[in-house]
């Protein structure tokens, strides 16, 4: 009997080995087990990698940014009177002759770009109030409601007459009271 129980370690370490040894033979282990030496799993490795590559991919080059008054909104709420402080920086994008600009010249880009919508400026802020103040508190509490509405604010200042697209929305300030 003492011998028998000697020998059962021995037999479940010879079952696993084969188990093993048919698993790398046939290119099928069981779920979630992966050994980095067996070419299946350099490959899933190797598409890990190239997705966090894709991923990272740097984004176009930036546009000239537009800071909006700051603002006090009421909000939608029905219960309550809330409130909303906000900032709201725009970026367009850049006309085709342009090139992205750092220091003074970019200052001197942006400059030209206030010039360039100061008749529709008083458009852009109605806009964004106006698209603010339908929101309640409840709708921009959370990280998604809050890149809904910059993704709203981004197609309804898109559909004003301006000479260059908006590229993007940022808050630079956002308190709701």
């Amino acid at each position: 009997m003492i011998k028998r129980l000697k020998l059962l370690p021995l037999l479940i370490l010879s079952v696993l080995c084969l188990g093993l040894g048919y698993g790398l033979a046939s290119g099928s282990l069981p779920v979630g087990v992966q050994l980095p030496f067996l070419p299946a799993a350099r490959a899933a490795t190797s598409d890990a990698v190239a997705t966090k590559a894709k991923a990272k991919e740097p984004d176009p080059a930036p546009g000239l940014t537009l800071s909006t008054k700051e603002r006090v909104v009421t909000l939608a709420d029905p219960q309550q009177l809330r409130y909303l402080k906000t900032e709201v920086v725009l970026e367009f994008e850049l006309s085709k002759d342009q090139k992205p600009a750092s220091g003074d010249a970019y200052k001197k880009a942006q400059d030209e770009l206030a010039k360039e919508l100061a008749p529709v400026m008083p458009a852009i802020e109605d806009a964004i109030t106006t698209e603010l103040a339908k929101r309640t508190a409840a709708d921009i509490a959370t990280s998604s409601g809050k890149e809904r509405l910059k993704a709203d604010l981004l197609d309804r200042l898109n559909r004003l007459p301006l000479e260059r697209q908006i590229t993007n929305v940022y808050f630079t300030q956002f308190i709701i009271q």
